[in-house]
C-alpha cells in the first residue's frame, strides 16, 4: 500500500517555501536534520531565523491543520533550531517558530501563516 501522504507533504512544504519567498524571506534550507530530529524550512526575514513546521492536509474535517503539532513535536522543533544555530555559528541571532498550514488535495491551496506560533 503506498502511502499518499508524503507526496502531499512534499508539495505542501513547496508550496510554503514559495509563498514565504514570495513575501521576502529568503530559504536557509529544506528538511534540515540533526540525528532523527527535523526542520521543515528555515527562512530569514529581516535578519531573523525563522523556524517554520509545515502542516499539509487535504481537509480538515477531523482536526483542523494548525492543531495537528502535538507538545512532543513542538519539544522536538526546539531541539532541532537550536543544534541548526549551533551549527550554523547563529547562536546570538535572533529566531523564532511559524507554523504554515496548507490545505487542499491540489493546487491552488488554503495556506494560512502563523508567526510565532511557538
Amino acid at each position: 500500500m503506498t502511502d499518499l501522504r508524503k507526496p502531499l507533504g512534499r508539495e505542501g512544504e513547496l508550496e510554503a517555501a514559495l509563498y514565504l519567498m514570495e513575501r521576502g524571506y529568503s530559504l536557509r534550507d529544506r528538511n534540515w536534520r540533526s540525528g532523527h530530529l527535523e526542520l521543515d524550512l528555515v527562512a530569514e526575514y529581516w535578519g531573523e531565523i525563522v523556524f517554520v513546521e509545515v502542516k499539509t492536509r487535504r481537509d480538515e474535517q477531523f482536526l483542523p491543520a494548525r492543531e495537528a503539532v502535538s507538545p512532543r513535536q513542538v519539544q522536538n522543533l526546539h531541539l532541532a533550531a537550536r543544534d541548526y544555530l549551533a551549527q550554523h555559528g547563529l547562536l546570538a541571532q535572533p529566531y523564532r517558530f511559524d507554523l504554515i498550514t496548507v490545505v487542499g488535495a491540489a493546487a491552488p491551496y488554503r495556506i494560512d501563516h502563523y508567526p510565532a506560533a511557538f
